[in-house]
């Protein structure tokens, strides 16, 4: 998985989203590939991750690496208490996960690695 960053205009309010999803997830996104589908050959196409500052987008590859959908979260529609975003660091079978709490329901990223320890600075 790669992180890219563009430099899309902010909307007001989601700066805050933006830095604390970078700053939280930016090493593990350029250090580990992700998987989001449940088949084997849509975990072999390593979908990408990639983060603007106004979405999180998955862009998930077919088997031969074309480009199969292409997935839109908006930040603002991340849920914030206390001025964090509620994005939270879990396992699954050995796996780390990136749960991302929305407005409008809940998603999780596998990563296929297990990241080192302190990754994720706001869960110490």
């Amino acid at each position: 998985m790669e992180l890219e960053v563009s430099n899309d205009r902010t909307l007001p309010g989601t700066e805050l989203l933006v830095d604390t999803i970078k700053d939280t997830f930016g090493t593990v996104a350029n250090t580990f590939g992700i998987s989001f589908g449940k088949t084997k050959n849509e975990e072999k196409a390593k979908p990408e991750l990639v983060l603007t500052n106004l979405n999180l987008i998955l862009c998930s590859k077919g088997l031969f690496g074309n480009k199969k959908g292409v997935t839109y979260y908006p930040l603002n529609r991340i849920k914030v208490y206390n001025d964090s975003a509620q994005v939270i660091e879990t396992t699954k079978g050995n796996q780390p996960v990136m749960e991302v709490m929305f407005i409008d329901g809940q998603e999780a990223f596998g990563f296929q690695r297990q990241p080192f320890s302190g990754y994720l600075g706001f869960l110490d």
